[in-house]
């Protein structure tokens, strides 16, 4: 699985080096730790995570579906609490979170003491970063994943072919920027001074007529007098 920050080229041309790294950092640490203990980092590729992993299919699309939500909390969280006025902090939101999605086989290669993952099925993952998916945001899976998903989940992709020097790869992608709306949308919003202003009404008698209803009271003896 490859989780790829989307806009972060032109975001780098656009802002200054250091901030720009550092968000990039924290919001890759975001997504590692979103799947922490569920999937392992194999390679951190620039902006993109490779991710592998030995739980189902069907958890592995919960999984991201829960880093995504993950991904746009914390983009929220940094621009909301930075006092910093420059273009790296003020363009924070352009930055978007993809996934490609494959299953298959893998052999582990080291060079220089540094592990990689080989084979074909490695291949097909990367080659489909750069596709013609209509989104900025969205999960595309090759059929061998569509295969081993249960037929309601199935159900929510779009059928989708790329082609490359490997051939064609055939899946389905599904746009997910409605996860965050939907996240937000029940998360509780700050309240404005404007919006917590409260009306009522309060009937209040005349400091008379409560003394008059007093007596009226002890002389019932309703009310004890010392």
């Amino acid at each position: 699985m490859l989780a790829d920050i989307s806009g972060y080229s032109k975001f780098v041309a656009q802002t200054e080096v250091d901030h720009s790294w550092s968000i990039l950092h924290e919001l890759l640490e975001t997504v590692v730790r979103s799947v922490e203990g569920r999937m392992d980092v194999s390679q951190v590729e620039g902006d993109a995570v490779l991710f592998i992993t030995g739980i189902s299919t069907a958890d592995v699309i919960k999984a991201l579906e829960g880093t995504f939500v993950a991904f746009h909390r914390r983009l929220r969280d940094m621009q909301a609490v930075t006092t910093c006025p420059c273009n790296a902090c003020a363009n924070i939101r352009i930055l978007k979170l993809k996934f490609v999605i494959h299953h298959g086989r893998f052999s582990r290669q080291r060079l220089g003491g540094v592990e990689q993952l080989h084979g074909t099925d490695v291949i097909v993952a990367h080659r489909l970063l750069k596709n013609t998916v209509p989104s900025k945001e969205y999960l595309l899976v090759t059929d061998e994943v569509l295969e081993r998903l249960p037929a309601d989940v199935r159900s929510r992709f779009t059928p989708h072919s790329e082609e490359s020097d490997l051939g064609a790869i055939s899946g389905g992608y599904e746009e997910i920027a409605y996860l965050w709306h939907e996240a937000e949308a029940v998360e509780r919003k700050r309240v404005m001074p404007e919006e917590a202003m409260i009306n009522s009404d309060v009937t209040r008698r005349p400091a008379r007529a409560r003394l008059q209803a007093d007596v009226e009271a002890v002389g019932h003896g309703a009310i004890p007098v010392r």
